[in-house]
């Protein structure tokens, strides 16, 4: 599983549609294996979505996202949970245990 978020610092970006950087992470199992920071200077929403879909991520993580960024990223069966706020890795505390037992459960 690859998912992405996007930051500012060591918290969630309060916009997807505006984050200059995206962590991407990879999961396998419960374990994450590799984590890398992608810098995005444009500012064109449709191209930070189109970045999500070329990684490809699975899930993304983010506080608050643009209608049309998240019409296209569900267009492509990305999974996106927003309203999430805070330390990236509180959040992902939170999450990767959920995340990991929706794997399994496929």
């Amino acid at each position: 599983m690859i998912i992405g978020i996007p930051v500012c610092q060591e918290i969630i970006a309060p916009r997807f549609d505006c984050a200059a950087e995206f962590l991407i992470l990879e999961l396998e199992g419960k374990e994450i294996v590799k984590r890398q920071v992608l810098s995005f200077v444009e500012q064109n929403p449709l191209r930070r979505a189109l970045l999500m879909i070329q990684v490809p991520v699975d899930t993304i993580i983010c506080s608050r996202i643009d209608n049309f960024s998240s019409r296209l990223l569900k267009d492509h069966r990305i999974n996106i949970i927003s309203e999430q706020h805070g330390p990236i890795e509180e959040v992902l505390a939170g999450w990767l245990p959920r995340l990991v037992a929706a794997v399994g459960e496929e």
